[in-house]
């Protein structure tokens, strides 16, 4: 059995766990405020899961400006992450969307 390092104890990593947690209860707003407390501010690897999470949230909630935001953070992220293929193609994803429903929003209603 592999031990934890002191890094995977750090705080931010134990405050993302607690936000899966708070996701997995469907506490949204203390899921949210938690991912963000755990972002450091020399941005690191693991800070990119956190806006994963945080645009996820918002993306739950129909705050698309909010996930546009945090999936920005990770595409233009100078950091190597797992995270940021799939921000690009959920960013790609919402353009498309938001420009459908601007231009053709009002054949919907």
């Amino acid at each position: 059995m592999n031990s934890l390092t002191d890094s995977e104890l750090s705080e931010p990593y134990m405050q993302r766990i607690e936000g899966y947690s708070l996701m997995q209860m469907n506490d949204i707003k203390s899921a949210l405020n938690t991912f963000q407390s755990s972002i450091n501010t020399a941005e690191t690897e693991d800070d990119l899961e956190a806006y994963w999470n945080i645009g996820r949230i918002y993306l739950l909630n129909e705050n698309y400006d909010s996930t546009q935001f945090y999936l920005n953070k990770i595409v233009s992220s100078n950091k190597k992450s797992k995270y940021i293929k799939p921000a690009r193609k959920l960013r790609s994803e919402l353009r498309w969307q938001t420009f459908i429903q601007k231009w053709f929003g009002w054949l919907l209603n």
